[in-house]
C-alpha cells in the first residue's frame, strides 16, 4: 500500500497554490506574528480568524485583537460572534473558526493550510517541498510537527501532526464541523490521504508551541480555552511550576531534548 500511495503522490501535477487559515485568540499573541510571517512564505493569502469571546464565554481582549491586526497588515482578519447561551460541544467553536476562515478565502487556490496561531511552518522549506511536488495527488496531509513545552528550546522526542494541508475541493461543511476537528476534516477528504508527513530530507516542517508559556500565561490559557473542562489544569500547572522543568510534561508525558529554537518565543 505504501508504494501505491507514493506513486499516487507523484501523480500530482496541478500548481500547489495555497491559502492559509489561522485560528487565533490573544492568548497566542506572542506567536501569531511569526505564524503569519511563515505562512505568507507558503501561501497566496492568509486569513486569521478570531472570536469576540474566549471559548469559556469571557470577552476577548479587544485592544490586543486590534493591535494584532495593525501589526500584520498583509493578513486578512475575520471575526465571528460567540453565543454564550448556545448549548453545544466546545469543539463546535474551534470548528466554526475554521469554517469561517474558509468562507472568507478569496484567492483561487488549490489547497488550504489549517494552522493554530501557535503552530509555525518553516515557510521557505515548505514552499520548496510544495514546488517539488510535495502536495502530490493527495487529498489531505497531516504534517508532522515538533511539540514544545515551557520554553522554545524544550522539544519533545515524540512527533505530532495537527497542522493540515487539504485540497480545497474536498472541503465540506460536514467535514469541517466534525467531532474530531481537523482530524475529521482530514478523514472527510477521502483517499488518498496521509499523516505524519515530513518535508525535504525527511525533516519536520512544523513547530507547535502550544505550551511554551510562563505560569501566568498557562493559567490564562487553560481558564479560557476550549478544553478548560478536560482536566484539572490549574492544579497541574501549579505543580509544574513548583520547581524547575523535570524533563517531561503533564499534558502527554513526552520526553524532551534541548534544541536550538526555531523562534525565541
Amino acid at each position: 500500500m505504501s508504494g501505491l500511495t507514493d506513486w499516487l503522490g507523484r501523480l500530482g501535477s496541478c500548481p500547489a497554490t495555497v491559502s492559509a487559515v489561522i485560528s487565533y485568540c490573544t492568548n497566542d499573541h506572542r506567536f501569531v506574528g511569526d505564524c503569519i510571517a511563515q505562512a505568507l512564505r507558503v501561501s497566496d493569502e492568509v486569513v486569521v480568524v478570531s472570536c469576540d469571546h474566549f471559548f469559556d464565554g469571557t470577552p476577548e481582549d479587544r485592544a490586543l485583537l486590534d493591535r494584532t491586526r495593525d501589526e500584520n497588515p498583509r493578513a486578512q482578519f475575520v471575526e465571528f460572534s460567540f453565543d454564550a447561551g448556545r448549548a453545544t460541544a466546545v469543539r463546535y467553536w474551534h470548528n466554526l473558526a475554521r469554517l469561517t476562515g474558509v468562507r472568507a478565502l478569496e484567492a483561487p487556490t488549490r489547497y488550504v493550510l489549517f494552522l493554530d496561531a501557535d503552530e509555525l511552518v518553516e515557510g521557505d522549506r515548505m514552499r520548496a517541498w510544495l514546488d517539488r511536488g510535495g502536495a502530490g495527488f493527495f487529498t489531505a496531509q497531516r504534517l508532522a510537527s515538533y511539540w514544545y513545552f515551557r520554553e522554545p528550546f524544550y522539544q519533545a522526542t515524540t512527533l505530532e501532526d495537527s497542522a493540515l494541508l487539504v485540497r480545497r475541493d474536498r472541503l465540506t461543511e460536514a467535514g469541517l464541523m466534525g467531532r474530531d476537528e481537523r482530524a475529521s476534516t482530514w478523514k472527510a477528504a477521502g483517499w488518498p490521504h496521509r499523516r505524519g508527513v515530513l518535508g525535504p530530507g525527511g525533516r519536520v516542517l512544523v513547530h507547535h508551541y502550544s505550551w511554551v508559556r510562563s505560569k501566568v500565561e498557562m493559567l490564562r490559557k487553560v481558564r479560557t480555552w476550549g478544553h478548560a473542562g478536560d482536566r484539572d489544569w490549574v492544579r497541574l500547572i501549579e505543580e509544574e511550576f513548583s520547581g524547575p522543568f523535570r524533563g517531561t510534561d503533564f499534558v502527554h508525558g513526552y520526553q524532551y531534548r534541548i534544541v536550538e529554537p526555531f523562534i525565541r518565543g
